[in-house]
């Protein structure tokens, strides 16, 4: 049977003065992640948190950094 790749949603961001982390959601489960953290379930780690923007990054085949592998950008509505 083919593997079927886990759903993977960014809903928001939440910024304090200790720093920012991102809504994560994988197959409906919602984890707060920092940059740096890896996301469950997934070859895919936090790379940036911006206000209107979280990137996920996942390594190449080498097992070297992102840049060998693939990102992933999630867009966020902008606040007003």
């Amino acid at each position: 049977m083919p593997v079927i790749a886990p759903a993977i949603q960014v809903s928001g961001v939440f910024a304090s003065r200790d720093g920012a982390v991102a809504e994560v959601v994988v197959n409906a489960t919602a984890y707060l992640l920092a940059v740096g953290q890896g996301v469950p379930g997934t070859p895919w780690h936090v790379e940036a948190i911006a206000v209107d923007r979280v990137v996920l990054g996942r390594q190449g085949n080498a097992g070297g950094t992102a840049a060998d592998g693939a990102r992933r950008a999630f867009s966020l509505p902008a606040l007003r």
